[in-house]
């Protein structure tokens, strides 16, 4: 009983240290989430880690409720060059996003996508996998997270239902925002 009342004492004490106004479905001004954006914490899913380090978008042509981003994939051997792809995203009239996505994975097309953000900071994507477990992503403004960044990314993916045991944080820290700025 300690331990489950001191996780929950834990959690508490990080949510309410993170007075940040967080933003989620129809709420989120589509336009300020265009910049440079870098995956940096999220659910350890070994099919795309196998193949890649890092993760960058950059939206583009935003609109109120759909806009584009480039996709740049950095392949975990670095002699590689970036893979970039151009993907659409749509959000309905329920607040959730679609989107129009490379990917071979039908699930990812077919399924509804939240996003949650504070603009400045960080832009969480969620959204349910083939096989029942969540996809909880991170992107932020920084190439690289430290480890209060982290306690709270935790504590978000918890209150999302994410198994914290599956989280991880990803290789971007070596990149320059201001190298993927669309001019």
């Amino acid at each position: 009983m300690g331990s489950k009342f001191s996780g929950l004492l834990i959690l508490m004490i990080l949510s309410c240290a993170w007075s940040l106004d967080i933003y989620s479905g129809k709420e989120i001004d589509m336009e300020q989430l265009q910049g440079v954006w870098f995956l940096t914490f999220g659910v350890d899913f070994w099919y795309w880690n196998a193949l890649w380090r890092c993760h960058i978008i950059a939206p583009f042509n935003v609109t109120e409720n759909t806009m584009k981003f480039y996709t740049y994939n950095f392949p975990r051997m670095n002699s590689e060059s970036p893979e970039s792809i151009i993907e659409d995203v749509t959000r309905d009239s329920m607040g959730q996003y679609w989107m129009g996505s490379h990917t071979n994975e039908p699930w990812f097309r077919s399924h509804p996508h939240f996003y949650m953000t504070d603009y400045s900071n960080f832009y969480n994507h969620l959204t349910t996998m083939r096989d029942g477990r969540k996809l909880f992503q991170i992107l932020t403004r920084k190439p690289k997270i430290n480890k209060e960044d982290i306690s709270k990314f935790t504590a978000l993916a918890v209150k999302q239902g994410v198994d914290p045991t599956t989280l991880m944080t990803f290789e971007c820290g070596d990149l320059i925002p201001s190298d993927y700025l669309l001019h």
